[in-house]
């Protein structure tokens, strides 16, 4: 998944169940790989996920994870998520929040809050209620205006700031660093 200032197409993420089912958006760009090609890359051996985040501020952040897989469609692709790896970054906590959940869309709401958050935060995610960390949200650039709760979020890092950019990576766990 990349979703920000990634080029001059800008791409949609508020998408319904089949688009985030198959995939959608350019990798030279925005993207979302699909939900079943995720579920086939993870359900085969164990794998570990990489989240690099970049902020109008400058910052960037990489967030590694220990373990990382997305359940099959009749799961409603529920996220499984290990301990994060390397050196303890509180960050790392505004995903852990989602583990565990089903994947929603705006016409599939699968969530643990009386309101369907993709619907309200136009993205489909693992949501709670709602979410702590939130990669597919509408793209803001700092001059725009927006409400506190609009854009790509990841609070442990950047409370309500919205950011610049944001990348999924899988990997095997034994491939080599």
């Amino acid at each position: 998944m990349r979703r920000g200032d990634y080029g001059e197409k800008m791409t949609s993420f508020h998408r319904n169940w089949l688009s985030y089912k198959n995939g959608f958006g350019d990798v030279e760009g925005e993207f979302w790989l699909g939900n079943d090609v995720i579920f086939f890359m993870t359900s085969e051996e164990a794998n570990m996920l990489r989240i690099h985040m970049s902020a109008f501020d400058g910052d960037e952040v990489n967030l590694d994870y220990s373990s990382f897989s997305v359940g099959n469609e009749t799961t409603n692709y529920r996220l499984q998520l290990g301990p994060p790896a390397g050196a303890p970054n509180v960050a790392a906590n505004s995903l852990r929040y989602h583990n565990n959940h089903p994947f929603s869309t705006f016409d599939r709401k699968n969530d643990d809050f009386d309101q369907n958050c993709a619907a309200t935060y136009k993205g489909g995610w693992w949501f709670n209620g709602c979410y702590f960390g939130f990669l597919t949200g509408e793209y803001f650039k700092p001059e725009d205006k927006r409400e506190n709760w609009q854009g790509i979020l990841w609070y442990d890092w950047k409370g309500n700031a919205a950011l610049k950019g944001a990348e999924m990576m899988i990997r095997p766990k034994h491939f080599a660093n």
